[in-house]
């Protein structure tokens, strides 16, 4: 008997909207310490930015092939910011922030294609950042902050058990009445719950801000990439073949699993990327500020998604010890993530006398998923971002704005994937790709509002 774990998961789940629409590269205000910490020097006096924003939306998976059909899975959840930086008359400033840059999760709107990799997922990042920086002069800033990572995840998702009892029974010298036709039946399906993985690291950033005109800042910052670890409890839920699969629910039976519930730890294992921003802020009026922005994330660090479940056979006494053994083990999941690229242009105007602000801006995120390894718990998108924003300056410490941004996600078709799932040995794809054929067409909706309060004291 082998397990073949399916873990719920995300491509490219970062968030390009840290801080509401006005962090960027250049932000010098409480956005700064997670967009560039050499921001927090580069104004005057205290400053702070509190943005919260409802984000949701979800993927739906018209596949095509084996066990056709179409599912939906659907998420969103409010993701705040919290952001405060000081500048003392000598050019010496510190910032702290509660930032959440990668964020992802949704529900599976009824069992359907998506149900073998993803029933239930969330997956999150949250970030608390210190940052320092220096400006030795009024054109130029410098800066580094520090985060402690806090992360987490958890799934839901069904688990094919016909493998499993097709190798139990050849393994008893028994011929197995399995064929591929049988795979995917719900009749065999187990429920593999990942429950509460979490993780704390440690990773740094960096930037340069400069003005290279008086009326132009140049901004560039980087942020740290780092392995994630989360740790936590798996619990398989398994059903028993029907009565009339009696070579079947033999073999179940014998390995002890027949409506049982069986808990152990689980490790999950993968990368979030290196990142690089860059931006050009320039003030062709005072009441006006136009932006150009763009950036690179490092997302081929994550090749795979390692699952490594242990202490069965320590939480379950009474198992059959041959069965525990077999549910220990090390399953490795194919992402081939590749390095993915976004920009766009952010422009601010306020309205002379009016105390009215006004904001648009336009951006291109391109998918990190290579389209043969896309799957449901692995889908990403082509996505042009499109905002506005309008807010109320008081005239005095503080600011109050609303935005609004719509995700175009263009629609992705797959005819080779990758991923596939077979009884006959001498036609699997190597372990990584060993789940359901993932062919079919994938589409994505995404909208985020948010509300952000300014204030400098």
């Amino acid at each position: 008997m082998l397990l073949l774990l399916t873990t719920a998961f995300a491509g490219a789940y970062d968030t390009l909207e840290v801080g509401g629409l006005w962090g960027s590269p250049t932000a010098t205000d409480g956005a700064a310490p997670w967009w560039n910490p050499a921001g927090v020097a580069m104004d005057d006096g205290s400053r702070g930015t509190f943005d919260l924003a409802y984000t949701g939306g979800g993927n739906s998976f018209e596949r095509v092939g084996a066990n056709p059909g179409t599912s939906d899975v659907q998420g969103g959840s409010p993701i705040p910011y919290l952001g405060l930086v000081h500048t003392t008359p000598s050019g010496l400033g510190l910032g702290a922030s509660l930032a959440v840059p990668y964020a992802t999760g949704g529900d599976e709107q009824y069992r359907g294609s998506n149900a073998y990799f993803v029933r239930r997922s969330g997956i999150v990042a949250a970030y608390g950042i210190l940052s320092a920086a220096y400006r030795p002069n009024d054109r130029v800033s410098f800066g580094l902050s520090v985060a402690g990572v806090s992360s987490s995840m958890s799934s839901i998702s069904d688990q094919d058990t016909v493998p499993d009892l097709h190798a139990s029974i050849a393994d008893m010298g028994e011929t197995s009445p399995y064929t591929d036709a049988d795979l995917e039946n719900a009749d065999y399906a187990a429920i593999i719950e990942l429950k509460d993985l979490k993780d704390t690291t440690v990773t740094a950033g960096g930037g340069l801000q400069a003005w290279i005109t008086p009326n132009a800042m140049l901004g560039l910052s980087f942020w740290r990439g780092y392995e994630v670890q989360n740790e936590g409890d798996v619990v398989m839920h398994f059903s028993c073949p029907p009565e009339s699969d009696t070579v079947g629910r033999f073999g179940a039976e014998s390995r002890g699993i027949c409506h049982s519930n069986i808990g152990g730890h689980v490790r999950s294992t993968y990368a979030i990327p290196h990142r690089a921003s860059l931006g050009l802020a320039m003030y062709p009026q005072p009441w006006t500020r136009v932006e150009l922005m763009g950036g690179w994330v490092g997302w081929s660090t994550q090749r795979d998604i390692v699952v490594d479940i242990y202490d069965v056979g320590a939480m379950n006494p009474g198992m059959d010890p041959q069965a525990a053994a077999l549910m220990e083990r090390s399953t490795t999941k194919a992402r081939d993530l590749q390095d993915s690229f976004w920009g766009g242009i952010d422009v601010k105007h306020e309205l002379p006398g009016e105390r009215v602000l006004l904001g648009g801006r336009v951006l291109y995120d391109t998918a990190a998923v290579p389209l043969d390894s896309m799957n449901p718990s692995n889908a990403d998108f082509d996505s042009l971002l499109l905002s506005g924003l309008l807010g109320f300056d008081n005239g005095g410490p503080w600011d109050l704005s609303l935005s609004y941004t719509h995700y175009v996600q263009a629609s992705r078709t797959v005819s080779n994937s990758r991923f596939n799932m077979t009884l006959d040995e001498q036609r699997l794809p190597e372990e990584r790709y060993q789940a359901p054929s993932a062919n079919g067409t994938y589409r994505g909706t995404k909208q985020r509002l948010g509300a952000t309060l300014r204030v400098s004291f």
